[in-house]
């Protein structure tokens, strides 16, 4: 099999001819690499590339098959949006304000794909913050659709599915909102899985974002619903006795001043009602910072009904913004 065709090869495919023996993830990982540079020049669909690093992965992961020892998707070739963190590795959001960006830590999705044996070997463009049903970015230029240069690949998760339907990559990752996974699996012609809302985590760096769903992209329906179990599951629920949390019931809509939960609860969850899930009246204050969180920096604030934000202003959000008026400190919970 030439290594066209082996780059070809749906996911589930390509792992039980691991399994088997008769495909060795170093094999495919020297053809997805060989692909990639003789393709992606043309298609732009990468922002950064670790094919040494992927290819020395490749390597452990035929050790794990010979010993019995592979996880569900060792050996597989993962291409990450350049939009989700990974941890010590520069995440762009397509953006030059964060041309230099390394997060501290990986989103929860790309994480248990990486638990699961997957190698990443790529990160794939992005609009900038994501924002856009076509791929082009004043920091990455303009990526465009295998089948055709002249088009797009769709947005904001294009590169995903250029890289995927262009042979470059067996697994790759997207996050939707408008679109952003199935408008490039439709451009492309390829499998894009936009889950229910809460059936994945959000990442730290996108709070507030109640309309994106962390998503799978593949060439083939087979592994996407099929992996998704092992790799794809909403975070333990946690008893919300022991866990603190500082409430603002009119953010947005003015200045901010010292006052207790008990006071701003009124509106809506009143304190008996907090105490009896677990909760307890702490006085606070919250003061401006600047976020830690990347998108949270600028989030337009709505004039909608209910919205509780009255002006167009930027609203600015960060953890560990919040001090206690008691004598340690108060911050919203990671979890």
């Amino acid at each position: 099999m030439s290594g066209h065709e082996l780059c070809y090869l749906s996911a589930g495919e390509a792992l039980a001819r691991f399994a088997a023996k008769t495909l060795s993830p170093v094999e495919l990982m020297q053809a997805v690499v060989a692909r990639c540079e003789e393709v992606n020049p043309k298609l732009n669909a990468f922002t950064y590339t670790f094919f040494e690093r992927a290819l020395a992965q490749a390597h452990e992961a035929e050790k794990k098959y010979a010993k019995g020892e592979a996880r569900a998707l060792e050996g597989l070739p993962l291409a990450v949006k350049d939009f989700h963190s990974v941890a010590g590795e520069i995440t762009t959001l397509g953006s030059k304000i964060f041309e230099h960006n390394r997060p501290e830590r990986t989103a929860p999705t790309v994480a248990r794909l990486m638990d699961a044996g997957a190698i990443m070997h790529c990160r794939t463009t992005t609009p900038e913050f994501a924002h856009s049903p076509v791929t082009r970015s004043p920091l990455w230029g303009v990526t465009r659709n295998p089948w055709n240069l002249d088009y797009t690949p769709g947005g904001s998760s294009g590169g995903a599915g250029a890289a995927l339907a262009a042979g470059m990559t067996f697994l790759a990752d997207g996050t939707d909102a408008g679109g952003s996974v199935r408008i490039p699996a439709s451009a492309s012609g390829i499998v894009g899985y936009k889950p229910p809302f809460g059936r994945n985590p959000l990442d730290r760096d996108h709070p507030l974002e109640s309309l994106l769903h962390y998503g799978p992209m593949t060439r083939s329906v087979g592994v996407s619903p099929g992996r998704l179990p092992r790799t794809h599951r909403p975070r333990t629920r946690t008893h919300p006795v022991g866990i603190r949390v500082a409430s603002r019931m009119n953010f947005g809509s003015g200045p901010t001043t010292s006052q207790s939960f008990a006071d701003r609860g009124r509106r809506s969850t009143t304190p008996e009602e907090a105490s009896r899930g677990g909760c307890r009246r702490i006085p606070a204050r919250v003061r401006s910072a600047h976020p830690s969180c990347p998108i949270a920096a600028t989030i337009p604030a709505s004039r909608g009904p209910g919205c509780g934000l009255r002006s167009p202003s930027k609203v600015r959000i960060h953890a560990d913004a919040i001090v206690a008026t008691d004598p340690f400190r108060v911050a919203t919970s990671s979890r």
